[in-house]
């Protein structure tokens, strides 16, 4: 499940300070923790260095690893990936915004970013998957 306390409970662990200075480290440059604002390159950048075991160790990155795959969310990057290929991904959803982000386990994982918003979530649902898909073709076309 997604959930979005969980992100409250983190800000108080750690602090707004440290998640704003974490944010700028890394180079997130058009990401407002207090407006809880971002773009895509900025998400992706947070999924890479994740990946690369540079915002928390690789024992407790494969731990969170559990906890982001095989959600009750599927419908929008895994359903463009074939089957039985790992997606470890974090949605979201509001409204009108109808987002996922996350690293494809592929032999050479990559990072996908989905961000709409002002979306018509029954189209995103249609057009979403096949998009993925493209995208898988093109990253996995010479592995």
């Amino acid at each position: 499940r997604s959930d979005n306390p969980a992100s409250v409970t983190l800000t108080k662990m750690v602090g707004r300070e440290f998640i704003r200075q974490t944010i700028a480290d890394l180079g997130m440059a058009h990401t407002d923790f207090d407006q809880n604002t971002t773009t895509a390159h900025d998400v992706g950048v947070m999924w890479r260095n994740l990946y690369e075991g540079k915002l928390i160790s690789p024992t407790h990155r494969d731990q969170l690893w559990e906890f982001l795959q095989n959600s009750i969310f599927e419908d929008r990057i895994p359903a463009g990936i074939p089957t039985g290929t790992q997606v470890i991904h974090k949605v979201g959803t509001e409204l009108d915004e109808w987002a996922d982000a996350g690293i494809v386990m592929a032999k050479r994982p990559f990072v996908v970013v989905i961000l709409n918003q002002g979306v018509n979530i029954a189209e995103a649902t249609k057009l979403v998957p096949g998009l993925v898909k493209t995208i898988w073709n093109g990253e996995t076309a010479n592995q």
